[in-house]
């Protein structure tokens, strides 16, 4: 006893002097255990968590085993005697385990990702090969000398004096390696989309990295030992793996690699599934030509409680859900307002939203997709490259059985442009009831977040005399004490007035649209969250110095925002102000219109 304290105090009294050797794995530990807490924090996917969770951990061993070792203080002379060796030896033989470990993880992870590559049968085959050639591996490491004889010491610290074991573990790590290679270059050959590219390229930045800088300080010193190699004896590789590990944690959350949790609904009594949901089959293609919408989500949500969904929609998530019954289905916005839910900026067809489609398509067989809104990705977009992106979301699940529906009001579109988008689909579904609209005299600010009135004189005043509660921003052509008339005289008003003089304090020129008009609205909506209304009749006045795309853009920017933050948007038009197919468009963006025009 008295000697162990012995050992222990002159531990304690060398440990003073840090070995730097044990600062590389060190650093490679608490970088991990971030790079975990991410994973778990942001994962929306268990697929994801079984992919990268099990890599991760191994380079996390790795380097606690390494900074164990290398934490342990002796001399050339006492090394093989100090109290410390056995425990060293027993550690050093770990990290061998959990450098395994990263290579058969990191081959599971080639077969999934970015691109997957094997089928649920095969990935079950490939993980239980994973965990049968760890059990076995791990137990004859750890207890023998077959892997690791013993620890030698250098002036870095401890190095492993290999056995024969892993003379006959080269061949298979270089078959790892090679398949790894081969997934990697042949995902880029096949990928789809931009995103995937762009993964693999920051994968194969950090692999470079990591290669160049652990082979030279680590194999290479290790085999030319004794030698007068420049850099012999620098164990880091736990440190530069983190070069890899942050290129592809990147990868990650920058490009949106969490992808969405594959569920099926429950179908709640009250449903109504209309009857063309029971025509769909696997591998079918539908085109839902709808004013509103509605009646794609209501088909999809009748077959989303036979295979998992994935719903892509210019709608808010929330709205969605409460109006359809969806409680696990995963839901896309297509929106630029951040939010708690997954949302992705519409001009972003080519990257995120065609990753999230062909990643949830390849996943697994019978699985069905709704694209909603496709008139607004055109509009953002361009027709070629919509129509492109469908085509290819098309054959992808028809491959798998799978079903895609997509929704259109088929405005704008010419002859030939409709035509296309018939030759895609398999089965064409037409919404037989139009558009709700009611009598401007049942006005009423409680129908939704967004509402269009069409209004004129008397019929304006009346409908603004029937606001209150609010705090209102009055965004307008009118000189602001015109704006001002028929609204209660307790309202709470401020006003920004569209116009081109610089007399007024808050004037705002309608080419200002995109910047200052949108910026002053979304923070009012952010103050006043709850209480706020925005009312907002200068759309003919930004009509004449913007494009109508920009125009759309613009209210969905705001009705987003609204619907975030819980507030009020009416907007106020005159009677025929749109072409038909840009009203089609405009009043998709709304919860509620009124009008006097039947």
């Amino acid at each position: 006893m008295q000697g162990s304290n012995l050992y222990l105090k002159r531990y304690l009294v060398v440990a003073m002097e840090i070995n730097p050797y044990a600062v590389p794995p060190a650093i490679s530990i608490v970088v991990h255990l971030v790079f975990i807490g991410i994973l778990l924090k942001r994962s929306r996917s268990r697929q994801i968590l079984k992919a990268f969770l099990p890599f991760f951990s191994s380079a996390l061993l790795w380097a606690i085993s390494e900074f164990i070792v290398r934490s342990f203080v002796v001399t050339p002379e006492n090394y093989l005697h100090a109290w410390s060796y056995p425990y060293a030896l027993f550690f050093g033989k770990l990290s061998c385990i959990g450098v395994i470990g990263i290579f058969l993880t990191g081959v599971y992870l080639s077969f999934i990702f970015p691109m997957r590559k094997i089928g649920p049968k095969e990935e079950k085959i490939l993980v239980l090969f994973m965990v049968v050639s760890l059990l076995v591996i791990s137990p004859v490491i750890l207890f023998t000398d077959a892997m690791v004889e013993r620890m030698v010491y250098y002036w870095a610290g401890y190095g492993n004096d290999f056995g024969p074991l892993l003379t006959y573990l080269l061949f298979p790590l270089f078959v790892f390696v090679g398949v790894l290679f081969y997934n990697f270059i042949t995902s880029y050959i096949d990928a789809r989309t931009k995103i995937e590219r762009s993964q693999i390229k920051l994968i194969a930045i950090g692999t470079g990295i990591f290669a160049v800088t652990s082979l030279p300080t680590g194999v290479f010193s290790e085999y030319f030992a004794g030698s007068n190699f420049p850099v012999y004896g620098v164990p880091s590789g736990t440190f530069y793996i983190l070069f890899l590990d942050a290129f592809v944690m990147y990868a990650a959350v920058r490009y949106k690699l969490f992808t969405v949790e594959a569920v099926v609904e429950e179908k709640p009594e009250e449903l109504v599934v209309p009857e063309s949901a029971a025509e769909i089959r696997g591998g079918d293609v539908v085109l839902v030509v709808s004013p509103d919408g509605e009646n794609g989500f209501e088909i999809f949500r009748g077959i989303t409680n036979q295979m998992p969904g994935l719903c892509i929609t210019t709608k808010h998530p929330e709205e969605v859900r409460i109006n359809y019954g969806f409680t696990k289905i995963p839901i896309i916005w297509l929106s630029e307002i951040t939010t708690k839910e997954m949302a992705i900026e519409p001009l972003h067809l080519d990257f995120e939203i065609s990753y999230h489609v062909f990643t949830f398509a390849r996943e697994g067989e019978k699985r069905a997709i709704y694209i909603d809104d496709v008139d607004y990705l055109i509009s953002v977009n361009g027709y070629e490259a919509v129509r492109t992106f469908l085509s290819s979301a098309a054959e992808e699940t028809r491959k798998r059985n799978s079903v895609l529906i997509f929704s259109t009001t088929m405005a704008g579109l010419n002859e030939e442009e409709r035509n296309n988008l018939k030759e895609i689909a398999t089965l064409e579904i037409f919404q037989d009831r139009p558009r709700i609209k009611k009598p401007g005299a049942e006005f009423s600010v409680k129908e939704g977040n967004a509402i269009l009135v069409e209004a004129l004189g008397e019929r304006r005043e009346a409908i603004k005399s029937k606001i209150s509660g609010y705090k209102v921003l009055g965004v307008s052509a009118h000189f602001p004490k015109k704006f001002r008339r028929g609204f209660p005289e307790s309202t709470d008003m401020e006003c920004i007035w569209i116009t081109e003089t610089t007399s007024y304090e808050r004037a705002i020129s309608a080419r200002r649209m995109e910047f200052e008009a949108l910026r002053e609205i979304l923070n009012f909506v952010r103050a006043n969250q709850g209480k706020g209304l925005v009312y907002l009749d200068a759309i003919p006045a930004f009509l004449i110095t913007n494009e109508f795309s920009s125009v759309l853009k613009f209210v969905k920017d705001i009705v987003d925002f609204a619907k975030e933050h819980r507030c009020k948007v009416v907007f106020e038009i005159p009677p025929d102000l749109f072409k038909p197919a840009e009203k089609t468009l405009f009043e998709r963006r709304m919860d509620a219109i009124y009008t006097d025009a039947f």
